[in-house]
């Protein structure tokens, strides 16, 4: 793998990591359990904790 599809990797981890951030947010507005938003987005449990404290 050469260092630009490894750079273009990483960038499209990010992109899904920031789509599921987003995604959990979203679902913890609308009354979603934490169940299914770990589930749902693969988020981690501490994942999550940074997400309910903010």
């Amino acid at each position: 793998m050469t260092i630009a599809e490894q750079l273009e990797a990483k960038e499209m981890q990010e992109g899904r990591q920031e789509t599921a951030i987003k995604l959990a947010r979203k679902f913890f507005a609308n009354g979603v359990d934490r169940y299914t938003v770990k589930l749902s987005t693969g988020l981690s449990d501490e994942q999550l904790d940074a997400l309910t404290r903010q």
